[in-house]
């Protein structure tokens, strides 16, 4: 058996036939906050080259940062989300029901209930091949994770503000009431395979971030390359 981690926020009600999980808001916090200053580096940085690209060679060069600019957009979510997201996973005997909620700031402080940007999803307890930890993006080498619950095809997250250790537990959790109401222990051998994560790395931003945006960077001019470099003036600077 997994315990639950101690000091865990997550909240868990375990009844004949019905597991109940909820998992209020992280708050702020010195880790959101550093993910939250890394995306608007991360995003200032695919900004900055995306205008330097549309001055340089074309709107049509510049789509080549739109994978960036989607890998940011996760970021500063995964940062953010967390913070300030209420959610809810319930399993009866018959059905299921995921709930994620965005608080609404309201005279200085964050407030539920109001509907207006929740997002709920449900199905056929039956049709849950069960939950694992799935591993998001991973960030200068630092792996995100979150519960991912598979109901045939179609995959659910949550919990991506967790501990590795709560989520490993949530996961236990969730796969020992499946085996209680269906009769058998999920297998991930039943699971499709995994989305591969989103890799985010400004170690050497220089020169390996431009080959990744830039797939013909390697075979372009010294001239090219320096024109279209949004390093060009941080290293001339470095250099003097």
């Amino acid at each position: 058996p997994v315990r639950k981690p101690a000091g865990s926020r997550v909240q868990l009600d375990r009844t004949p036939g019905k597991l109940d999980i909820e998992i209020p808001p992280e708050g702020l916090s010195g880790a959101n906050i550093g993910t939250g200053l890394f995306a608007l580096a991360w995003n200032a940085f695919v900004a900055f080259w995306t205008v330097s690209a549309i001055a340089s060679g074309g709107i049509l060069f510049a789509l080549f940062s739109a994978p960036f600019w989607f890998a940011g957009y996760q970021l500063a979510g995964q940062a953010f989300a967390g913070a300030l997201t209420h959610e809810r996973f319930a399993i009866g005997r018959s059905k299921w029901r995921i709930s994620q909620e965005l608080a609404v700031l309201k005279n200085g402080s964050a407030k539920f209930g109001s509907g207006k940007n929740a997002k709920q999803l449900e199905g056929q307890t039956d049709d849950l091949t069960g939950a694992r930890m799935v591993t998001t993006m991973i960030v200068n080498g630092v792996p995100r994770t979150a519960v991912e619950v598979v109901e045939g095809v179609r995959k659910f997250r949550f919990g991506e503000s967790l501990d590795p250790a709560e989520q490993e537990w949530l996961v236990w959790e969730i796969n020992q009431h499946l085996a209680e109401v269906k009769g058998r222990a999920p297998s991930l051998e039943d699971m499709p395979e995994a989305d591969q994560p989103e890799m985010i790395d400004n170690s050497d931003q220089s020169s390996s971030a431009m080959s990744d945006i830039d797939p013909y960077w390697d075979l372009r001019s010294s001239e090219e390359k320096d024109r279209l470099d949004p390093f060009r003036d941080r290293d001339q600077f470095w250099r003097k």
